[in-house]
């Protein structure tokens, strides 16, 4: 539900993005110049709707139907945020803070 909900909503919004991993593993990747940037913005606003959420998605048999609709939802709201903000070519304006850091970077 999630990787079919990830691409739909992707579509809608005009932004393009490259989704791997098993159905109970799976992740997305944005595909543009400042990806981190885009993936910071994920977070970023995924936390002010409630949902503590980056471009992977662990299902578990506690996500309940009304869980992954209301998480879609969600995402759909923010894929086109950050659609509409490379389109503005104002990515790193929509940042509340730094971009995150991926890896084990952030641990150095």
């Amino acid at each position: 539900l999630v990787q079919a909900g990830w691409q739909t909503a992707s579509q809608r919004a005009g932004l393009p993005i490259d989704i791997r991993g098993i159905s109970p593993l799976a992740h997305f990747s944005i595909d543009c110049d400042r990806s981190q940037a885009a993936h910071t913005i994920f977070t970023q606003e995924m936390l002010e709707r409630g949902f503590l959420a980056n471009n992977s998605f662990y299902a578990t048999y506690a996500h309940q139907d009304h869980h992954v609709d209301s998480y879609m939802e969600n995402v759909e709201d923010v894929f086109l945020i950050i659609a509409q903000a490379i389109e503005r070519n104002d990515l790193m304006e929509q940042l509340k803070g730094p971009i995150a850091h991926s890896g084990f970077r952030r641990l150095t």
